[in-house]
C-alpha cells in the first residue's frame, strides 16, 4: 500500500508511514461535523470544509501563527478533537542552532505549565556557561532558549526550572522536534505579542499593555496570574522572568521560585 502523505510504499496494515511518520488513514469520519466515509486521499471534509490532511510537500507552507500542533507531528487551524494537541504555534521562525538540527518550521508553546503548576528555582547564584543580558532592549531580541537550555543539559548541572521543562509530560514526535525547553525572553515576547495580540512596551524594563486585554486573549493557553521563568540570565545572581500578574518583565534572583512553561522547535 502507499502512504497518501508522501507516496512511500508501506506494508499492508501499517498505522503510521515508516518514511514520513504520518498516520495512515483508511476511510473515516470528520471529527468536526461527523460526515462519514471520507476517502483517505481527501484533504478537506466534503461537508464542512475542515482540512483533514496535508501533503508533506506543501504542509509547512500552510503553517500559521495560532495553529494547533499534535503529538503525531501534524497541525491544523481548527482543533481536531480526535488527536492529542500538545502546543500552539507562536512563531514561524527558528534559531540558527535549531536549524542545524533540522527544526526549521517554527516554535510551539505548551498548553499547560510543567509540573502541574509547581514553582521551580532557576538556579544558584554563580554565572553559568550560558550568555547573560543586562539590558531589556537586548533581552527582548534574545530567542536562544534552546541553546541555553541545551547548554545546561549537556553540562550535567541539574537546575530545577530547566529540568522541569525538559521532563514536561506532553509527548512530542522526537525526530521532528527539539523536545521541550525553557524559552528565552524574546520567545516570551513572541508568545505574548503574536498570540495575545498585545504590544510589550518600555525601554527600561518591558511591560504588557496596561488594559490587561492580553489575559483574555491568552486564556486558551491556561496561564496562571503568576510569574514564569525564562532561560536568559540577567547576571551572576539574576535571571529574567515574566510576571503575568503585573505585566512586567524583570530580573529577580535565581533562587526565586517561578512557574515553567515549555516551548519546542518544530
Amino acid at each position: 500500500m502507499k502512504c497518501i502523505s508522501c507516496g512511500g510504499i508501506i506494508p499492508d496494515g501499517s498505522k503510521f508511514c515508516m518514511h514520513c511518520g504520518c498516520e495512515v488513514r483508511m476511510e473515516f469520519s470528520c471529527s468536526h461535523c461527523g460526515f462519514k466515509d471520507i476517502p483517505p486521499e481527501a484533504l478537506f471534509c466534503p461537508a464542512c470544509g475542515l482540512r483533514l490532511a496535508l501533503k508533506v510537500d506543501d504542509c509547512w507552507d500552510n503553517l500559521k501563527i495560532g495553529d494547533y500542533y499534535y503529538s503525531d507531528g501534524s497541525f491544523s487551524t481548527q482543533l481536531d478533537q480526535s488527536k492529542t494537541c500538545v502546543g500552539i504555534v507562536f512563531s514561524l521562525e527558528t534559531t540558527a542552532e535549531e536549524k542545524k538540527h533540522g527544526w526549521t518550521h517554527g516554535q510551539i508553546v505548551a498548553l499547560e505549565d510543567a509540573g502541574g503548576g509547581k514553582r521551580y528555582v532557576w538556579g544558584l547564584g554563580e554565572l553559568l556557561i550560558t550568555s547573560y543580558v543586562h539590558e531589556w532592549r537586548d533581552a527582548k531580541k534574545d530567542k536562544d532558549g534552546y541553546l541555553y537550555s541545551n547548554s545546561i543539559y549537556v553540562s550535567g548541572i541539574k537546575y530545577e526550572a530547566f529540568a522541569a521543562a525538559r521532563k514536561f509530560s506532553a509527548l512530542l514526535p522526537s525526530e521532528k522536534t527539539s523536545g521541550w525547553y525553557l524559552p528565552s525572553v524574546g520567545q516570551w515576547v513572541e508568545i505574548i505579542e503574536n498570540l495575545g495580540q498585545v504590544s510589550i512596551l518600555g525601554d527600561g524594563f518591558g511591560c504588557f499593555d496596561g488594559d490587561r486585554t492580553w489575559r483574555a486573549k491568552l486564556a486558551f493557553l491556561n496561564f496562571s496570574i503568576d510569574v514564569y521563568w525564562t532561560s536568559l540570565q540577567g547576571g551572576s545572581s539574576t535571571a529574567w522572568y515574566i510576571n503575568m500578574s503585573s505585566g512586567c518583565i524583570n530580573t529577580p534572583y535565581k533562587t526565586y521560585a517561578c512557574r515553567v512553561r515549555p516551548v519546542s522547535a518544530i
